[in-house]
């Protein structure tokens, strides 16, 4: 299992050889019993800064102990029983 953000990478917002927003998903592991409450939505905001689902701790002492900052939100009742995370409940933003 992986981690993906839909609307960026939290440890690699720009490719280093063209300056352009790196676009691919990155991966990290995701314990199988994270998965049902959305462990691998995680919405990256900037550089090394992510928003994700609360009761995921596996996942979220993963996302530290590679120097990602992570803030969580309770989110059961909208994002569990509609099947979204983060990254569905939120719009591209204009980074400046």
């Amino acid at each position: 299992l992986i981690i993906t953000s839909d609307h960026g990478n939290a440890e690699r917002m720009r490719d280093a050889e063209t300056g352009q927003a790196h676009t691919a998903h990155t991966t990290g592991e995701v314990p199988p019993e994270e998965v049902g409450t959305l462990a691998c939505n995680v919405l990256a905001v900037r550089p090394g800064v992510v928003v994700m689902l609360d009761g995921n701790p596996v996942t979220r002492q993963r996302l530290e102990d590679a120097g990602v900052e992570v803030h969580t939100f309770e989110g059961r009742e909208i994002c569990l029983n509609g099947n979204g995370g983060p990254t569905c409940l939120t719009r591209p933003l204009l980074r400046i």
